[in-house]
């Protein structure tokens, strides 16, 4: 049986989902990015054994730092904030997961494969979440919604469904 190939790896297309869910629930664009990308790390990680050491403790990169935890999508999720700001960026480690990854993590490969893949992307996974609560989304409901979605995506069919023009202005 021949291995069968994707036009996108699972990535970037993990991370841009749970960044629909944060925006879905009210993140900050920064926030949902951070996130988005801190789920698809910790997944990626989970994948190939690195998760589940007990003994390792998250610790803040500096006195002004503040580590927190919040349940995002059915996990415990760590952040990490300025002490007396709101807005934080989401932390595998001691590494913190800043926007701009994000940006060149997953829009940028979107994007490689073809122009306007990213927005494509996202448009059509809101419109698969419309119909799901809020409440299903900050579960572990959405795994698996994402796994009922995921290789349709990474099919070279749903890149051959892009419209023609697109809205980007890239030249």
């Amino acid at each position: 049986m021949s291995e069968r190939k994707y036009f996108i790896d699972g990535f970037p297309i993990c991370a841009a989902f749970y960044y629909c869910i944060a925006k879905r629930l009210g993140y900050t664009e920064d926030e949902s990015k951070s996130l988005g990308l801190t789920r698809a790390i910790f997944f990626a990680a989970a994948k190939f054994g690195y998760i589940g050491d007990e003994t390792k403790k998250v610790v803040p990169l500096a006195k002004e730092l503040e580590v927190d935890q919040l349940q995002f999508a059915g996990l415990p999720t760590y952040i990490v904030h300025e002490k007396g700001h709101k807005e934080f960026f989401g932390i595998m480690g001691n590494d913190i997961i800043k926007p701009d990854q994000y940006n060149s993590q997953v829009i940028n490969k979107f994007n490689s494969k073809r122009s306007g893949a990213y927005e494509y992307f996202i448009e059509q996974v809101n419109e698969f979440l419309k119909d799901k609560s809020d409440d299903e989304l900050n579960s572990v409901i959405s795994y698996d919604l994402y796994t009922e979605i995921r290789d349709q995506f990474r099919e070279i069919e749903f890149y051959n469904a892009l419209p023609t023009t697109t809205n980007s202005s890239r030249s």
